[in-house]
């Protein structure tokens, strides 16, 4: 298994600590990207890593929180050492109004570059066609967004992906399919009961 690409992915609500623990051994044991973790265990996380350069990352907020409390929300994570912050697309909003999403882009882009922290946006798993996909990454462009990280659910639109966004932005993919590895993503957020070492 290649583990430079991998960020092991184990944010999920109902972790234990032991589980944290776990992610904390395996980021020190193997060459991973980085990790990622649920908001109520990045302060450990980031604490544990703070002398390597592994990607910490962890979530601001939920996709249909206010982008007032994913602004405070990523300002915390920052404060604790969270290196790379997620925000998912609301796909309600950005059907309704897509420059409503483009302007929480910009302003969770320009909060997290203000101290030279990087900023991803998730595409959650849900259906978008081709125009949709597009107008996604148009917003990726215009706004400093730093990484696109895409669900199974868009593979095949992932040629329509690389083909209009910025050279400047990583692509990513969220996934518990280990195959997906062989795919040419520059990261893949691993679920973590798919890394056995």
């Amino acid at each position: 298994m290649q583990y430079q690409q991998i960020i092991y992915d184990l944010n999920n609500p109902f972790a234990s600590e032991e589980e944290v623990n776990q992610a904390i051994k395996l980021g020190k044991q193997l060459p991973l990207k980085g990790v990622c973790v649920s908001p109520f265990w990045a302060k450990k996380v980031a604490r544990e890593f703070q002398d390597k350069t592994l990607i910490i990352q962890s979530y601001a907020g939920t996709l249909n929180d206010l982008t007032q409390i994913k602004v405070f929300a990523m300002k915390e994570l920052i404060k604790v050492g969270v290196n790379d912050i997620i925000s998912t697309l609301n796909i309600g909003a950005f059907r309704t109004n897509s420059g409503w999403c483009k302007i929480e882009c910009l302003q969770l882009s320009e909060t997290a570059h203000a101290q030279e922290v990087l900023h991803t946006l998730k595409i959650p798993a849900s259906p978008l066609n081709n125009n949709e996909i597009e107008k996604v990454v148009s917003i990726c462009n215009q706004t400093g967004i730093d990484t696109l990280m895409l669900q199974e659910i868009h593979l095949d639109q992932v040629t329509l992906v690389r083909e209009n966004i910025s050279s400047d932005i990583e692509l990513s993919i969220q996934t518990s399919d280990q195959n997906i590895l062989k795919m040419p993503f520059e990261t893949v957020n691993l679920s973590s009961e798919s890394i056995q070492p």
